[in-house]
C-alpha cells in the first residue's frame, strides 16, 4: 500500500473499491480493512473518500466484500511475510483482537447527524430525472418506443448536449455504455446522427456491448475487464450504463421468482457501486397493465422510474413514476419520426425513428394522462374478469341446458349472472352477442357444441 498512488475525486470508489478486494483475498477481515484505511486516508483518494464522504466509502467497503469475486485468504501469505510487508502500518496484530475491541464486521456502523447535517445533496447526472449514482427503470409495452427514448437520453449525455427536456446534463459529453441486448442500435444510431448531426463526441464516448448475461459470473467478470481497459481509455468511467433490456441482461432468470429477481440486483447494485455510475434498465409491462412486470424486488429497488406510454403515432409521454428523494408525476410529451440513415440493405434504404423532440408536459396533460391511465387501467381490468369468468360461464351454459333445448338470450344471461355474481353483466352481454353474431368461438372451447339457432341470440346443444 505504500507505493499506492493517491486517486484523483473521479476514481476514487473504483480505485477503494479493488484496494479491499485485494486485502479480502489476503484473508483480512472487513474491521482490519476499515482499520488499514481510515488510518492512511490518502489511499481513499484526494481529498480522502473516508473523510469526505464516509456514508459512500462505508458502501464502498462493504461492497467489495459482498460481491468481490474470490474467497476471503485465497491469496493469503504466511504470517512473517505478512508481517515482513505491513512494517510501519500497524497491520500485524491478530484477527482476533477486532473482538477485543468489540467490533464485528464493519467499523462504521454509525454516522453522527453532526457529519451528515451540511453534507450536500447527491448529484444528478440529468437534474431531476437521473441522479448520477443511481439504479433507474424505463418501462413500458412492446412497442411504446422506450428504446428510442433511452437511446436518444444515452446519446444526449455522450454527445456533449447541455439539457434533455429541458433539464440539465451536469456531466456533458461523459463516456456512455449501452448494453445492446435486442439487436444492434446501428440504426437508429445512425438515425439519431442524421437528425442531430454527426458528433466526434458520440463516436468517441459512446460504447455499445452485446451478448452480457449479468448473472453468468464469468461474463460479467469479461464485463468488468472490458470497463477496466475503457476507463484507461477514457480517463474515467462511464457516467451510465444502459441495459436493453433486463429480460436479455438476464436471460434464463423468472422474472416472477423474488429469489432470481433479488439475486439479479444484488449484481446490478454491486456493478453500480464499483463502477460508481448510474444504470438504467430497460424493462417490459404485463400485457393486462401499465405496471413493472415481474416480481417487486426489481421495483421496489429502484432510484428512479420512468414510465412511456404511446399516444399515437410517433408520440409517447414519459412519466416520472418512482423517485426515492423528489416529487413524482413530472412528465414530458415526445414526437419521434422516421428517418432514412443513408445506408441501404439489399438495395433498399435503411430507416429508424428517432425522438425529434421533447418538452415538459402542462399540468393540463399530466391530468388529462392520468385520467386516461384510470380508464384504461378499468378497462383492462374488466377485460381481465371476463377472460377469467368465460371458462365458468361456458361450463354454466352446458349445465342449464339439455340436448335440442332451446333456451333465450335474456334467460341465459339471467343464469350465468347468478351463477357469477362478481361476472361484469354489460361486458358478459357484450361477449355473449359478439359469440352468437361473429361465432367468436374456438374449436375446443366448450362453446364449440353450441350452434346459433334461425332464432335470432338463441343457443340450443347439438349432439356429437
Amino acid at each position: 500500500m505504500r507505493n499506492l498512488p493517491s486517486p484523483g475525486e473521479g476514481e476514487r470508489n473504483h480505485t477503494v473499491f479493488k484496494t479491499v478486494c485485494t486485502m479480502k483475498d489476503l484473508g483480512l477481515s472487513m474491521a482490519k480493512v476499515f482499520e488499514i484505511l481510515e488510518d492512511h486516508p490518502s489511499v481513499t483518494g484526494t481529498p480522502p473518500l473516508c473523510e469526505e464522504n464516509v456514508e459512500e466509502f462505508n458502501a464502498t467497503v462493504r461492497s467489495a466484500y459482498k460481491n468481490g469475486q474470490l474467497q476471503p485468504g485465497i491469496h493469503a501469505i504466511d504470517e512473517e511475510e505478512r508481517n515482513k510487508a505491513a512494517e510501519g502500518f500497524h497491520v500485524a496484530e491478530a484477527e482476533g483482537q477486532d473482538a477485543s475491541r468489540g467490533v464485528a464486521g464493519n467499523r462504521r456502523r454509525f454516522t453522527r447527524w453532526a457529519e451528515e447535517r451540511d453534507r450536500p445533496p447527491p448529484p444528478w447526472l440529468i437534474r431531476g430525472i437521473l441522479p448520477k449514482v443511481a439504479l433507474a427503470g424505463m418501462y413500458a409495452p412492446g412497442g411504446h418506443y422506450k428504446s428510442f427514448i433511452g437511446l436518444d437520453m444515452l446519446l444526449a449525455i455522450a454527445s456533449g448536449a447541455s439539457e434533455w427536456g429541458g433539464q440539465k446534463i451536469s456531466d456533458p459529453g461523459a463516456p456512455v455504455v449501452y448494453v445492446a441486448g435486442e439487436g444492434s442500435a446501428a440504426p437508429r444510431i445512425r438515425a439519431w446522427e442524421t437528425v442531430r448531426g454527426l458528433s466526434g463526441n458520440v463516436g468517441d464516448n459512446f460504447v455499445t456491448y452485446h451478448g452480457l448475461d449479468i448473472m453468468d459470473d464469468g461474463q460479467l467478470a469479461g464485463f468488468r475487464d472490458d470497463l477496466e481497459s475503457l476507463h484507461k481509455l477514457w480517463g474515467r468511467g462511464p457516467a451510465i450504463i444502459g441495459f436493453d433490456t433486463l429480460a436479455r441482461a438476464a436471460p434464463g432468470q423468472d422474472e416472477n421468482s423474488a429469489k432470481d429477481m433479488g439475486l439479479f440486483v444484488q449484481k446490478v447494485d454491486a456493478l453500480k457501486a464499483w463502477a460508481n455510475t448510474c444504470i438504467l434498465l430497460v424493462h417490459h409491462t404485463p400485457k393486462a397493465s401499465n405496471e413493472w412486470r415481474g416480481s417487486s424486488a426489481v421495483w421496489n429497488a429502484l432510484d428512479v422510474g420512468l414510465e412511456v406510454r404511446k399516444k399515437g403515432t410517433n408520440h409517447a409521454t414519459l412519466r416520472l413514476s418512482r423517485t426515492k428523494d423528489g416529487p413524482e408525476g413530472k412528465a414530458w410529451k415526445i414526437a419521434l419520426k422516421g428517418v432514412e440513415t443513408g445506408k441501404a440493405i439489399d438495395g433498399e434504404a435503411e430507416t429508424s425513428l428517432v425522438v425529434e423532440h421533447i418538452e415538459p408536459a402542462t399540468k393540463t396533460d399530466s391530468t388529462a394522462n392520468a385520467e386516461a391511465v384510470r380508464i384504461e387501467n378499468q378497462a383492462r381490468m374488466r377485460d381481465i374478469s371476463v377472460n377469467e369468468l368465460r371458462a365458468e360461464i361456458a361450463t354454466a351454459i352446458l349445465e342449464a341446458t339439455a340436448p335440442e333445448y332451446e333456451i333465450g338470450y335474456g334467460e341465459l344471461l339471467n343464469q350465468m349472472q347468478a351463477g357469477n355474481p362478481k361476472a361484469n353483466r354489460s361486458a358478459t352481454s357484450e361477449w355473449l352477442r359478439s359469440v352468437v353474431r361473429k361465432g367468436e368461438v374456438q374449436a375446443d372451447h366448450p362453446l364449440a357444441k353450441f350452434v346459433c339457432s334461425f332464432k335470432p341470440l338463441t343457443f340450443r346443444r347439438v349432439e356429437g
